[in-house]
């Protein structure tokens, strides 16, 4: 439900509870040259809010805010961006397209940057919007409960790492998957082990296989 005056309760009526009880989306359009395009709910509660500049948001119940799940700069840069080729792009198993690749393709359908401009194309910029952009997928698939398309886009994202170097990124990204690290240090010197092997070590503790050599959990 979507009230003139800016407010959007969302209720679960079967469950008769209120997901969001009520919260304003004037700051999403106080842009007066953008307008909202569709609003819609996911199954898991979460609203989204498409605007004609060519964001896409979705409320984060947690903190409480507004947050961006895909936005039109990302064409401008990033080599994840995949414009009209998202109409096949990122499917499940079922061949229905994911949820943050078809706000991506709605976003491309408006040809705000005709899917191919670019800005600034220096590498270290095209880098940076592409680890960007990757981010900003991961934070809109688990805020819209898209499994399959984080999947996708974290072996991405740590195919980036390993490719640009960002070994510092990698271990950050590790200790988020797996909770607080003690490294076989030893281990490591006497494997050998680069930063490529690392990032594929990486790559298949993504799909659930637990190197030998990687880490073990415990408590600081």
């Amino acid at each position: 439900m979507l009230y003139s005056f800016s407010l959007i309760p969302i209720r679960d009526i079967k469950k008769q509870k209120a997901h969001v009880a009520s919260v304003l989306i004037q700051p999403l359009i106080s842009n007066l040259s953008a307008a909202i395009l569709s609003a819609t709910i996911r199954h898991n509660g979460a609203p989204i809010i498409q605007l004609s500049s060519g964001a896409a948001f979705t409320y984060d119940v947690a903190l409480h805010v507004w947050t961006k799940a895909s936005e039109a700069r990302w064409a401008e840069g990033s080599d994840a961006w995949e414009g009209r080729q998202r109409a096949t792009a990122n499917r499940g198993p079922s061949g229905a397209r994911g949820i943050v690749a078809s706000l991506e393709a709605n976003i491309s359908d408006l040809e705000l940057n005709n899917g191919e401009q670019r800005g600034n194309t220096t590498p270290w910029w095209n880098v940076a919007l592409t680890l960007g952009h990757l981010e900003t997928r991961l934070h809109a698939a688990r805020l819209l409960d898209s499994p399959s398309e984080y999947k996708t886009n974290l072996l991405q994202y740590a195919k980036k790492l390993s490719e640009e170097g960002f070994r510092g990124k990698a271990e950050e990204l590790l200790k988020e998957l797996c909770g607080p690290l003690y490294w076989y240090v030893s281990a490591l010197i006497v494997m050998g082990h680069h930063l490529t092997s690392f990032a594929g070590s990486l790559g298949e503790m993504i799909h659930g296989v637990q190197p030998s050599w990687a880490c073990k959990r415990g408590n600081y």
